[in-house]
């Protein structure tokens, strides 16, 4: 995981929460719920085991399958996709903004949405494939153009077309947000010594 996480030309880096632990945890509930599943079905018991070295490869997910089935291995590319374009964080004028252009369709949509006809006329940028081929000279003229922009504007012209996107939020901003507090996110619990606890 470290190995294919942090910048390209940086450091291996760690995923900033635990989450191969969490991941752990994870898997051992489905293990244990296809075993009580099991033992309603036949009657017999199942014995679960789960580590935390499993939960770390098995992580890896598409990263791990390319590496097994084609021998791609898999490389850094910070906060960038590493195969589909444009998929990373980028600088807007008010802070940080993420863009998830997943298809060709959403392309034309993200072009459509700065008036950014040019692009979709230039070969290099066409397809999907052809722009992860042209990685290096699509992302430079993307940073600039949302760069002179705020995220409010951003995000209003890619969300009315469907473009997947959002601004990185600092916890503050989080933990305010009205969407959360409707969705019930955070809950107040009892602690027999320390009082109430706001927990997720």
């Amino acid at each position: 995981l470290m190995s294919i996480t942090g910048d390209a030309d940086g450091e291996p880096m760690k995923v900033g929460v635990a989450i191969t632990d969490v991941n752990a945890g994870l898997f051992a509930s489905q293990a244990i719920l296809a075993a009580l599943l099991a033992r309603e079905r036949t009657g017999e018991g199942q014995q679960i085991d789960i580590s935390l070295y499993d939960s770390a490869v098995a992580s890896l997910v598409n990263v791990g399958a390319s590496y097994l089935l084609a021998g791609e291995v898999g490389q850094r590319h910070g906060n960038a996709h590493s195969s589909i374009v444009p998929y990373q964080v980028f600088a807007c004028a008010d802070g940080p903004f993420v863009v998830a252009v997943g298809n060709d369709s959403q392309w034309r949509a993200f072009c459509a949405a700065f008036e950014r006809e040019d692009l979709l006329q230039d070969e290099r940028f066409c397809s999907n494939e052809s722009r992860v081929a042209h990685r290096d000279a699509l992302i430079p003229l993307l940073v600039d153009m949302l760069g002179r922009l705020g995220r409010a504007d951003c995000e209003q012209r890619l969300r009315s077309t469907g473009v997947p996107c959002g601004s990185v939020q600092a916890l503050e901003a989080v933990f305010a947000d009205p969407h959360l507090h409707h969705r019930g996110l955070v809950q107040p619990v009892e602690h027999p010594t320390a009082g109430t606890l706001s927990l997720v």
